[in-house]
């Protein structure tokens, strides 16, 4: 009886460490897109107005 209480106490043990630090790499990988995402549109949006302001330059 103590050798199967020793033993389900050990594999407890042994399955909280391993698992209990794990890495949450989704939430990094969707704030990451979301970065790359907010910087696209900041780029877009400079060379629309670049485009803008080019057309308005040789219109005059």
């Amino acid at each position: 009886m103590k050798k199967i209480l020793v033993s389900l106490a050990l594999i407890l043990a042994f399955s909280t460490s391993l698992v209990s630090c794990r890495d949450t790499t989704k939430a990094d990988d969707v704030e990451d897109v979301a970065d790359d995402l907010e910087d696209a549109l900041d780029d877009a949006e400079d060379e629309i107005e670049e485009v803008v302001d080019d057309e308005a330059t040789d219109a005059n």
